[in-house]
Formats: structure tokens, C-alpha cells, sequence
């Protein structure tokens, strides 16, 4: 029975999961094609970007990530530093059990 609780719980997730994920990587890849000209005009601010293209620049995170609440409500979108350099964030979790 407690089975049968969880499969009807978590039925779809992993649909709904996969979708999110072909969306941010299709933002992601209009990030990347867009960085060239992006590091000519806006380098060192930040983008948001919403489906395939960019749709505004910030100079900070913080106004970036409030225009885009403020265009877009909940939905989905994402918010990247325009820059040469890849920020990357190593975290090593250590679990006892």
C-alpha cells in the first residue's frame, strides 16, 4: 500500500523533470551563442534570459533577477553573468550514516 502512495505522489515528476531540464539547456545554449556578442556590448553584467534569446541586461544580479520577476512572475527563466570566465562551485557533501 505505502508503495502505491508514493507512485501516485511522485507520478509525472519525472516527466515534469526532464522538461525543466530541456528548457534551462536550451537557455544555456542561447547563453553560449550569444557570448560573443554579449562580451562586446554587456560584459560583466548580468543577462536574463527567457526561452532562446536574451531579453535584458543589469548591472547587477539583484536588478537583473527583480526585472525578470517582475516580467515574468514565476516562470521560468534564468540569470547569468556576462563573462569570459566560467564561475564553477566545488562542494564536497559528507554524509554519515
Amino acid at each position: 500500500m505505502r508503495r502505491d502512495v508514493f507512485a501516485e505522489l511522485t507520478e509525472g515528476f519525472d516527466a515534469l523533470a526532464g522538461e525543466r531540464m530541456v528548457e534551462l539547456q536550451t537557455e544555456l545554449q542561447a547563453y553560449r551563442d550569444g557570448l560573443a556578442h554579449m562580451l562586446s556590448q554587456h560584459d560583466g553584467e548580468y543577462v536574463v534570459i527567457k526561452g532562446s534569446r536574451p531579453a535584458h541586461f543589469s548591472a547587477t544580479y539583484e536588478a537583473a533577477l527583480d526585472w525578470a520577476y517582475d516580467q515574468f512572475g514565476l516562470q521560468r527563466f534564468l540569470v547569468k553573468k556576462v563573462s569570459e570566465n566560467e564561475a564553477v562551485a566545488h562542494t564536497d557533501v559528507l554524509m554519515n550514516r
